[in-house]
């Protein structure tokens, strides 16, 4: 098992910030390894259970499910349902913050993955590469 964990602060203020990470479908509005994303089969984008289809810059697809939301407390979890690394399992938490002293937001996101020994690695790599470049371009957009 590993655990991949990264946080940025954005110069923005929460309820902006969530419009943009919180639009569940819309993660290829802001994530540069995301090509297009559009909501899949089931419940509304802005619910538990929800699906989004994300077609990656490599052109590898993935289907990732919203086991958890809360647009009260500016999180969701999601779990990668379907994709080319060989998961035993997938659990990501996107969690926001306010930072109540300047106005800007705290993002917080980390990744739990269980695979086989010999893909850990990979797979590890792949996800502290794309974490923190998802962060760095949320920083761009909303500077």
């Amino acid at each position: 098992m590993a655990v991949i964990h990264a946080s940025a602060v954005i110069a923005a203020p929460i309820e902006q910030v969530w419009d943009l990470v919180g639009d569940w479908p819309g993660i290829s509005n802001w994530h540069p390894f995301v090509e297009k994303s559009e909501l899949g089969d089931g419940p509304p984008a802005h619910t538990a259970g929800s699906t989004r289809i994300c077609t990656l810059v490599n052109g590898a697809a993935l289907t990732e499910r919203q086991v958890e939301r809360s647009d009260e407390r500016f999180m969701y979890a999601y779990s990668i349902t379907d994709g080319p690394m060989p998961m035993k399992s997938h659990k990501g938490v996107v969690q926001l913050h306010p930072v109540t002293d300047t106005g800007h937001t705290f993002v917080d996101w980390t990744i739990t993955v269980e695979a086989e020994d010999e893909v850990l690695g990979t797979i590890t790599a792949m996800f502290e590469e794309a974490i923190p470049l998802g962060l760095t371009a949320l920083q761009t957009k909303l500077a």
